[in-house]
């Protein structure tokens, strides 16, 4: 099970890298759910200029580290929802 969680968590960073190598200088709004999102994701997402609104909801591997890269956006956030289960 643990090898089919590390793929599932290589496929969605490579999702959002792709999103935001693509949307970077446009991407306003993003919603996220799922528990497959990781701290490099959202160091990814926080590259983001625009960024207004983030939702990011039942992320569970988000550490500290996550916390950081969205400190980066809370410049520019106008609003900021997560919901976590459990924060590592």
């Amino acid at each position: 099970m643990e090898r089919k969680t590390r793929l599932t968590n290589a496929f969605i960073c490579r999702a959002i890298a792709a999103l935001v190598e693509h949307q970077r200088d446009s991407l306003c709004t993003l919603e996220l759910d799922g528990a497959e999102l990781t701290d490099r994701s959202v160091e990814l997402i926080a590259t983001c200029p625009l960024l207004s609104k983030l939702t990011v909801s039942f992320a569970e591997l988000l550490t500290g580290r996550s916390l950081k890269h969205i400190g980066v956006l809370l410049k520019n956030l106008n609003v900021f929802f997560i919901w976590l289960e459990s924060f590592a």
